[in-house]
């Protein structure tokens, strides 16, 4: 059958009009990318990357975004971190929410980074899947800042429980007593359940036992 012109013409306009919906689609996909603090990656369903942000630049240590397009995504990440990250995304395609978790990725020049990652499945027209939006945030800095706080503490913990000298934290708030050590125990003579919470400890020398 022919078509006539009439035709002819409604299918190349619909036809054009597909293609600038499919531009304005990309362009406002690079427009988020581009804008976007953290790193944004979009895979097809086999993980191969098809657009990033160019924060993934500095991420990964490449020179361009041109280097990590048609990379597989999960191969950045360690082993021991990518059978997890892989049981998550299959959980996703399943219903279940693939939800923040924290990974380690190997940067080119071998540099371990830990990052927060969140995805989300990417659906066609007709509704199936057909790839996977990956949500990347560089947590290095806070993960070395709460190690840091982490030794800060045990350090003071240490101190505080070994020191020869008795020592007795009071909270200003209330002046109940909070933390104790135990040469504190020794000159008062008291158990700590016996001192923690209390607003006043009574001394118990050792003439009066």
């Amino acid at each position: 059958a022919h078509h006539g012109a009439g035709e002819v013409g409604i299918e190349l306009a619909i036809e054009r009009r597909a293609e600038a919906l499919l531009r304005e689609s990309e362009e406002l996909y690079r427009s988020i990318l581009t804008a976007s603090p953290d790193n944004i990656t979009i895979t097809d369903l086999a993980g191969h990357v098809r657009m990033v942000s160019l924060v993934a630049v500095k991420m990964l240590g490449v020179e361009r975004v041109e280097d990590l397009i048609g990379q597989v995504a999960d191969d950045f990440l360690l082993p021991e971190d990518r059978a997890r990250a892989n049981a998550r995304l299959a959980g996703m395609f399943q219903g279940q929410p693939f939800g923040p978790g924290e990974y380690r990725l190997r940067r080119f020049d071998g540099q371990i980074v830990e990052v927060e990652v969140n995805a989300e499945m990417i659906r066609g027209a007709d509704g199936l899947p057909s790839g996977v939006v990956l949500i990347t945030r560089d947590i290095t800095a806070r993960k070395q800042a709460e190690a840091a706080l982490q030794q800060s503490e045990l350090l003071f913990s240490t101190i505080f429980q070994a020191g020869p000298m008795g020592i007795n934290l009071i909270r200003l708030a209330d002046r109940r007593c909070v933390q104790i050590n135990d040469a504190f125990l020794d000159m008062i003579g008291y158990r700590r359940d016996e001192v923690l919470g209390r607003t006043r400890v009574r001394i118990r020398t050792a003439s009066a036992l």
